[in-house]
């Protein structure tokens, strides 16, 4: 329906539209008999002349999407958030100036999209921040500031003139520019929610990066930082802080106030310890801190409730914490490390799937251990173990068994009990026996081992007993 200039009295008989578009068309008004369209779900009017959005158009009780792009609306009625159907209001590109408080609470609406308004300090959503335009020029930028939402600048050089001038920039991408500071202008980015800064020369912030207050993603990762700021603890709307690849050799306690982050990247640096404060990121999910020179963890990291994910390989540690607290983690890397037991404690993470334990230095498994209900994967690859506790067959999810490189002259036959093992590998290892009761083991796919020691009656048992398993070597 482009061209129109009026809609037509008569679009009242269409009592069973669902959907209409108007896109493209230069209506200045709605008429009165659009009331009567109670079945109405969709109702596109991109790209028309509207000032003002009528009443009638609330009254719509099955509408859920309304597309208001590219008019010149320049206020919105208070009573819009009433509309208990609408999930979808496009607002982009009009004349606003502010919004009704009672639409951003408004918990209906999934889909709210106002970029290109003239509104002040306005914050995009993550969506809509992604939808908005790149920007990839700084000139092409600088002509047109207050519609830059996301600026990414190839090229190398220092702090780029002018950068502070953007008073909606919310996505900052400088990446592989060689920088080697940050300017205290950096404060004036007062909207950014999203600062990437990988693979400069980096070798510290200025305390004013903690005026960033929106920020939600910080990537600092291949840079030099040696040193953090205690100001970093201010980024209080922080979701995400990639730190990996630094020369950090401790963190601030300040790190402990960002109480809504969620991922803490701290690879590859050189960190010999971690703050006692960490145990205060009460919605943290996801913690990397491997390849650093850790030689313990905090006692206070049992208070992360919410984590599910935790690397701490290529470290240093030789005993661990409780970690009774850690309810929600589904994986635990400490893959090289030095360790020689493990806390009977480890019982109690009652979802972890992963659990990666390879070249550390075990020389016995706590029967705790048969407490791990939800895991499938338990890699045990070069350690110093002689033998398994009987409670490994309480393991009823577990598909891969990793003992490769142990001292092991015997498998238990408990084993048998783990009915959705697909995978064990115990190569490596001085075997002279194989339980009978492994010829059980029905959905067992590989199983790894050398049989120089066994019996050639053992031999003939294997062949019989897993010839539904590959078996390696094949004798």
């Amino acid at each position: 329906m482009k061209d129109l200039t009026m809609l037509p009295a008569s679009i009242s008989k269409f009592t069973n539209l669902k959907e209409l578009d108007l896109t493209g068309s230069t209506l200045y008004s709605l008429p009165k008999e659009l009331i009567h369209l109670k079945q109405l779900e969709v109702l596109n009017l991109t790209g028309n002349q509207l000032k003002e959005l009528p009443l009638l158009v609330l009254k719509l009780p099955r509408l859920h999407t309304l597309i208001l792009t590219g008019n010149r609306l320049t206020a919105l009625p208070e009573e819009l958030p009433q509309m208990i159907s609408l999930r979808t209001l496009h607002l982009v590109d009009n004349q606003l100036k502010v919004l009704p408080s009672s639409l951003l609470q408004a918990t209906t609406l999934t889909d709210l999209q106002v970029r290109g308004n003239p509104i002040p300090n306005l914050l995009l959503s993550s969506h809509e921040l992604y939808l908005s335009p790149v920007y990839t020029s700084l000139e092409t930028a600088m002509a047109t500031k207050e519609q830059v939402y996301r600026l990414q600048l190839s090229g190398t050089g220092e702090w780029p003139a002018g950068l502070g001038s953007f008073p909606n920039l919310q996505e900052l991408v400088l990446n592989n520019r060689g920088l080697s500071s940050l300017p205290a202008e950096i404060a004036k980015l007062q909207q950014l929610q999203n600062l990437q800064l990988l693979n400069n020369q980096l070798s510290s912030l200025p305390k004013e990066i903690g005026q960033l207050t929106h920020l939600k993603e910080l990537h600092l990762g291949m840079n030099q930082l040696q040193t953090l700021p205690e100001e970093i603890g201010n980024l209080s709307q922080l979701n995400q802080l990639t730190l990996s690849g630094n020369r950090l050799t401790f963190l601030p306690a300040s790190l402990g106030q960002l109480k809504e982050l969620k991922e803490l990247n701290l690879m590859e640096n050189r960190l010999t310890s971690l703050p006692a404060s960490l145990g205060q990121l009460s919605n943290l999910e996801r913690l990397y801190a491997g390849r650093n020179a850790l030689t313990s963890l905090p006692t206070k990291l049992s208070q992360l409730t919410q984590l599910k994910q935790l690397k701490l390989f290529g470290n240093q540690i030789s005993a661990l914490p409780s970690l009774q607290g850690l309810t929600s983690l589904e994986s635990l890397d400490l893959q090289n490390n030095v360790l020689t037991k493990l806390p009977e404690e480890i019982g109690s993470l009652s979802s972890l799937k992963n659990l990666q334990l390879s070249g550390n230095a075990l020389a016995q498994l706590p029967p705790s251990i048969g407490k791990l209900s939800s895991l499938e994967k338990l890699d045990l690859t070069g350690n110093a173990l002689t033998q398994l506790p009987k409670e490994i067959g309480e393991l009823n999810n577990l598909q891969q068994l990793g003992l490769y490189g142990n001292s092991l002259s015997s498998l238990p036959a408990e084993l048998s009990k783990l009915d959705n093992l697909t995978s064990l590998d115990a190569w490596n290892n001085p075997i002279s026996s194989i339980p009978a009761e492994l010829g059980k083991l029905k959905k067992l796919e590989t199983f790894s081992f050398q049989p120089d020691k066994l019996s050639p009656q053992a031999r003939d048992w294997l062949r019989t007993q897993l010839s539904g398993t590959l078996v390696k070597p094949t004798f």
